[in-house]
């Protein structure tokens, strides 16, 4: 077996973790005392993540868990599919165009498929899988390099510099995940190739890192402050762990993590506030609890890296910023429709003791299995392995409004204000902080309010990654830069970027009906003459609830003075000064107040592309003239969505369903036909066998072949989820001729989420106009064929029911 030596007489003086300052230490080599003590916690065998598959007892209790279970139904699809072909012009793409999917999709699925047969043969136990996973092994293994083509790039792989990265740290855990878990039933040629593969491209340049002190671009991210130190880390400790027999090799690599993961708590604000945004606490400091889940099981227990009053300050993040519902802000880059982990929040409050009994699953849920980048298949053995004892979950409907009616992150000025029970379900988030957070956005006073299910005034969040978004170009996007974000323009002037591009909390008043704060934002703006800029959040609770954001500004001469309203939403203008913004179940009223100042309002789709195929639409707000002293008041309230916006399409009146009893099911995985795009079977929450997501890009045509009984008259009815804002858009045809036009779509309203976690599915019938198109259908075969128009859905099953 591999043996990486450890060179004792190299290594100096090891720092404490809490001495470590992440912007300006140098970084210190690991010390030979720390590995030694490291060494004698250490069990003579390496680490076995879960559960190998000889021990039959542990996985056939997963067997019969759902969560689990599911990945062997994926597992015999896939077999019937070839490992996905990546080329060297699949790769060139990101550097020729700059965008990062035509490579990064196949590369995943790669990872994705050596997971789900490797659970499966767990699972099974039949020898069927071995074959597939052999050859994902092969294919992987013979790659010409695991970096993703944007860090090839990025990071100086094409000058000769040896980088390890997201991607090349995930793939060395999962196959070592793989191994560790199959052993002997792999060819043992397989075996010697991915220690030999992992050892040069990943463990020879992070120990040549550490060793030395100074980590060259290659392995820099390890002291970096921000999701890649804790990811890259998990891979790279991980994989050793369970491939090295050597103790003190595996010790030093435990070491260098002690001196090193405590730059990635330092990018928390001591608040624990996360400003690279949700999905990243997801990503990033999902990656650093499992791993330290995996450092404290491999170490007995003898080294916990979740001890400390700041880990249990990240823990408890997204409780603080949840608006109310799983409705969260999207600053930075988060993404519309995202939610903690379901499994994070387990394992925390098993292994913090929050106070959140609710968090518990009673079984697996939400496995990190899946990732842009790489399969995290050791995160996935920490989750299926937990010990759950004899806990059972706690419904979310009996902890609903366990919220304070106000949560602040003091350190990175984030304020979450919530109504009380029994108020209409009508809250705000908003923020100050400044311009150089992690995955900045130039977003000083940006806010979000939520009605109903609704984030209808937002902050837009992320768009999907580019060439341009990490280069010095990112803030020509314009959801990058402030023009997107619903805060002030200054004499033309956006905000500028820049850790001295600050907001400041002036005053805050709170009390049990009404909070107030204060934000000065003239530090955010490179205006002169700008003599002051306040920016005020007056939230009223009660039966009438509002939100009045007023800014006051202050100028040396006259200039022109402006802002903004962001939103996902449709837009009715009222009146000259009024807005109504709404779903089709919520709605809000802004009022725009100029103190008399002549004013005009702009509409625009803003052109950058986000997740889900969702466009943010700005409305902008600018006074005519010049002024010294401009005031803008909007007061927002709830009122009630206009006329047009019906619930849902509805029978048309005098149609009574004949029996709802024996619907023609047609499950949405089992389509006839595809066309420009490529649907992903998975399993959801309280589906009829699978789902499909991923339907997300226009164009993309999905068909469906069915039979009915009978002559008759009938409707469809789809379930379906949407964790997006604003309505999905799908046109449809019948037997070749058309049933809904582009001229008159099907809008899928949002429905609160993906049905990850819990049940956010939602039966429609298909129609447009809000009612539903009825079918004279003959005994026999028919064929449905729908097509995206805008925006994604994942979808459960269609049914074709009859009717009269």
């Amino acid at each position: 077996m591999l043996r990486i030596s450890t060179p004792l007489a190299a290594l100096g003086l090891i720092f404490s973790c809490a001495s470590l300052n992440a912007e300006t230490v140098e970084t210190p080599p690991v010390v030979a005392p720390r590995i030694g003590e490291i060494t004698a916690m250490l069990g003579e065998a390496p680490y076995v993540p879960g559960r190998p598959v000889d021990d039959r007892a542990a996985w056939e209790r997963l067997a019969a868990v759902s969560s689990v279970a599911r990945y062997l139904g994926q597992a015999e699809r896939d077999l019937a599919e070839p490992t996905p072909v990546l080329t060297q012009a699949l790769f060139e793409i990101y550097k020729t165009k700059g965008t990062r999917p035509e490579y990064e999709i196949p590369y995943r699925q790669r990872s994705d498929r050596l997971a789900r047969f490797a659970i499966a043969e767990c699972l099974e136990n039949r020898g069927r899988f071995v074959p597939a996973i052999e050859a994902e092994l092969t294919a992987i293994l013979a790659e010409k390099t695991w970096v993703a083509p944007a860090h090839w790039y990025g990071h100086g792989a094409e000058q000769g510099i040896a980088v390890v990265d997201l991607g090349s740290s995930a793939r060395a855990a999962t196959l070592a995940v793989v191994d560790a878990w199959l052993g002997s039933r792999l060819k043992p040629e397989t075996r010697a190739a991915i220690r030999r593969e992992v050892e040069a491209r990943v463990w020879r340049p992070y120990l040549a890192g550490v060793r030395s002190g100074k980590p060259d671009r290659g392995v820099g991210w390890m002291r970096g402050n921000n999701n890649w130190n804790a990811v890259c880390h998990a891979g790279v400790i991980g994989s050793a762990l369970i491939l090295l027999d050597a103790r003190d090799a595996r010790a030093e690599f435990i070491a260098a993590g002690e001196l090193h993961l405590p730059r990635f708590l330092a990018g928390f604000s001591d608040d624990g506030y996360c400003s690279e945004g949700l999905g990243y606490w997801n990503y990033g400091f999902g990656s650093y609890l499992y791993l330290a889940e995996t450092v404290r099981q491999a170490t007995g227990g003898r080294i916990d890296w979740l001890n400390g009053d700041k880990v249990r300050a990240i823990a408890l993040y997204p409780s603080r910023l949840e608006i109310f519902d799983s409705l969260y802000p999207t600053y930075a880059d988060g993404a519309p429709g995202v939610r903690p982990s379901a499994w994070m929040r387990d394992l925390l409050d098993r292994r913090l003791a929050l106070g959140h009994p609710e968090w518990r699953q009673p079984e697996p849920s939400d496995i990190p299995l899946y990732h842009g980048l790489g399969a995290p298949l050791l995160g996935a053995a920490t989750v299926m392995f937990v010990d759950r004892g004899d806990d059972t979950a706690v419904s979310a409907g009996s902890v609903a409004g366990i919220h304070a009616l106000r949560d602040e992150f003091p350190q990175a000025q984030i304020f979450t204000l919530r109504p009380a029970a029994g108020d209409p379900r009508f809250g705000v988030s908003f923020k100050g902080g400044h311009n150089d957070e992690h995955h900045n956005h130039n977003d000083l006073g940006s806010y979000v309010v939520a009605m109903g299910r609704h984030a209808l005034l937002l902050d837009p969040g992320m768009e999907l990654y580019t060439s341009r978004t990490f280069s010095p170009r990112r803030y020509e996007s314009r959801v990058l830069a402030s023009y997107g974000h619903p805060v002030p323009l200054v004499a033309g002037r956006q905000q500028s970027t820049g850790r001295r591009f600050s907001a400041g909390i002036v005053s805050r008043e709170y009390s049990k009906n009404n909070d107030e704060v204060t934000l000065n934002l003239a530090g955010g703006y490179e205006v002169p003459g700008l003599e002051s800029l306040l920016r005020s959040f007056s939230y009223a609770r009660g039966a009438r609830p509002e939100l009045v954001v007023r800014d006051t500004a202050r100028f040396a001469t006259p200039e022109s003075f402006g802002t903004a309203l962001v939103t996902f939403s449709r837009v009715e203008r009222s009146a000259a000064n009024r807005l109504v913004v709404y779903e089709r179940d919520a709605a809000v009223e802004v009022t725009i107040d100029t103190q008399g100042a002549a004013f005009t309002l702009t509409d625009e789709v803003l052109p950058e592309n986000l997740p889900g195929g969702a466009k943010a639409r700005r409305l902008g707000i600018n006074l005519d003239q010049p002024s010294l002293a401009p005031v803008i008041t909007l007061t927002i309230r709830p009122t009630e969505p206009p006329a047009t916006a019906v619930a849902s399409a509805t029978l048309p009146a005098g149609t009574v369903v004949v029996d709802d009893q024996a619907p023609v099911r047609i499950e949405a995985e089992a389509f006839s036909s595809e066309s420009d795009g490529k649907v992903e079977p998975v399993a959801r929450v309280e589906t009829s066998g699978l789902a499909i997501r991923s339907w997300d890009k226009t164009g993309h045509t999905l068909g469906w072949r069915f039979t009915v009984p009978k002559d008759g008259r009938y409707a469809v009815r789809v379930r379906y989820a949407l964790g997006t804002p604003g309505d999905s858009v799908r046109t449809a045809t019948l037997d070749g001729d058309p049933l809904v036009t582009a001229g008159d779509p099907a809008a899928f309203a949002p429905t609160g989420g993906w049905s990850s976690e819990r049940n956010d599915w939602r039966e429609v019938w298909l129609g447009a106009g809000g009612e539903a198109v009825l079918l004279e259908l003959k005994a026999g075969d028919h064929a449905l064929v729908l097509r995206n128009e805008q925006g994604a859905l994942n979808l459960d099953w269609l049914e074709v029911v009859p009717v009269k």
